[in-house]
């Protein structure tokens, strides 16, 4: 697994005119490695239209990675549209604080991609 970083530990004394070395256990860490895309649905758009944005992110660490955090910067000129969150097409709920959407991702399993899409109102 060459997104591992490993290591261990060694422990060595002099007995008996001889050096004794003892191994500890080896312990390895995840070389977090994500691609993270983000698209809209139209590259001009008008006061009172929706966007659609969508975030696909894909694991490439060699490991699961569980509890990541997704969040996005709204434009202030935009607001979330409630009921609009999905998570590879399911309906998920967000939490919007101001113009900030945050929501915690569970699993991502190695090699897997998600897709999160939501959608904006342009406002002003």
């Amino acid at each position: 697994m060459e997104n591992l970083i490993a290591n261990k530990a060694l422990i060595e004394i002099e007995a008996c005119d001889e050096i004794i070395t003892i191994e500890s256990n080896e312990e390895t860490v995840a070389l977090l490695q994500l691609e993270v895309i983000k698209t809209a649905s139209c590259n001009v758009t008008a006061v009172g239209h929706q966007i659609r944005y969508c975030v696909t992110i894909k694991n490439e660490s060699d490991v699961d990675l569980e509890d990541l955090l997704f969040k996005d910067e709204l434009d202030p000129r935009t607001s979330y549209v409630n009921g609009s969150f999905t998570v590879n097409g399911t309906p998920a709920t967000p939490t919007v604080v101001g113009h900030t959407i945050t929501y915690t991702i569970p699993k991502i399993e190695d090699d897997e991609t998600i897709t999160i899409c939501f959608r904006v109102m342009v406002e002003s």
